[in-house]
């Protein structure tokens, strides 16, 4: 008999034949599996606990890489379980949010009724759901205090004065552009605020072009698969064990990182650094859970959250860095993806791609700056000079 497939081999199995990338592909079946474990599960670490829900943002740009499709496929998986998960997906105030989190839940109008402050967030565009103007009025510090599951909420509302959430949850998958990323995130939320809560995963790759996609017999064997395995996820409950060669793994690794991270001397991810260890056990917990369809964690599940962690922590200074910079940094940004993606490009045709949105005395700045600071080379050849990413 074959070995049977794990959740994230089959979700991603699901996404082939199409534009989807990989790394979003897993990303996004890493929240369906954090949704569906919502707050029923956790590690207990003495003085704090740890639940399993994420804040995901996938981050590429527009079009090519997909966002708004490796989301909606996963959304439409979610929409079809039953019971049904808390899903937010509109534009939404801090109040509405408050009332969208608190659900009455009840299968016996003869029994007690229970609020559940359990939801999950989902927005192809980040900016529709969070920016600057929804942050000041309040959804900033709900967020904040959301990803912390804590068991006792209380905010303040304009109109009905202090809401109190008990045992309260949320989780995020959203989407943006990296220039649409500094739109989303005020001055405040980054360091130690909202930015250190949330896993940006970039993609620059394109996948290969797509023209048709069709719904084949095999995916739809995959989809009743994933569905299945979802459904039994969303019944499990009870605190997360860790064998012993998991823990030393982990604490060998929390030491590595505190020692050998370079994070901990940026302010933009200082905050994200000292929370580093909390999302490596949620995402253990989900490796856990898609492997072995079980909760408690084993060295390989800490092993595996810590490669695809690494990998998206590669492009988190550019993105941090990208969110705090001036408009000159923005351009200085675009100008050096240009160069990264051609391999090898003209002075001329580079400063004909970006000339709408400087000077060529300026242009000639930020080519020197990205010269000196070690991200691309200039080479004279055919009377013109060409620029290379390092």
């Amino acid at each position: 008999m074959p070995e049977e497939k794990s959740f994230l081999e089959e979700y991603s199995k699901l996404n082939n034949n199409t534009e989807i990338p990989g790394i979003f592909a897993v990303w996004c079946g890493l929240a369906g599996l954090s949704c569906a474990m919502a707050r029923r599960c956790w590690i207990d670490m003495g003085i704090y606990t740890i639940f399993p829900n994420m804040y995901i943002v996938l981050v590429a740009s527009s079009g090519r890489c997909r966002k708004s499709v490796s989301i909606s496929v996963m959304e439409n998986l979610l929409r079809q379980l039953e019971p049904s998960p808390n899903l937010i997906s509109q534009k939404i105030t801090p109040e509405a949010l408050i009332d969208a989190i608190k659900v009455v839940q009840t299968n016996d109008d003869k029994v007690f009724l229970k609020e559940s402050c359990v939801g999950f967030v989902i927005a192809d565009e980040i900016n529709t759901f969070l920016n600057k103007k929804t942050y000041e009025a309040g959804l900033g510090s709900i967020l904040t205090s959301m990803f912390d599951c804590k068991s006792h909420f209380s905010y303040h509302t304009k109109g009905r004065g202090i809401e109190v959430l008990n045992d309260s949850c949320l989780g995020l998958l959203a989407g943006t552009t990296v220039e649409w990323l500094k739109a989303a995130m005020p001055d405040e939320a980054i360091g130690g605020g909202l930015t250190s809560r949330i896993v940006f995963v970039y993609c620059a790759t394109e996948a290969k072009p797509v023209a048709i996609t069709r719904r084949s017999k095999e995916q739809g064997e995959i989809e009743e698969s994933l569905l299945k395995k979802l459904k039994k996820i969303m019944t499990l409950e009870g605190e997360v064990k860790l064998t012993q060669d998991a823990w030393d793994y982990y604490e060998q690794n929390y030491n590595k990182f505190y020692k050998e991270t370079t994070f901990y001397d940026m302010p933009t991810l200082a905050g994200y650094a000292s929370r580093r260890h909390v999302h490596l056990l949620k995402l253990a917990m989900l490796f856990a859970v898609s492997n072995r369809m079980e909760i408690n964690v084993i060295k390989t599940d800490i092993e595996s959250a810590d490669r695809i962690l690494t990998l998206s922590e590669k492009a988190m200074p550019m993105l941090l860095n990208i969110i705090t910079s001036n408009e000159t940094g923005l351009v200085t940004q675009e100008v050096y993806e240009y160069i990264k993606k051609a391999s090898c490009i003209s002075r001329k045709t580079l400063l004909a791609k970006i000339s709408h949105k400087t000077d060529a005395r300026n242009f000639s700045y930020i080519c020197d700056t990205l010269i000196q600071s070690g991200r691309i080379v200039s080479i004279f050849k055919d009377k013109d000079i060409y620029y290379s990413p390092i």
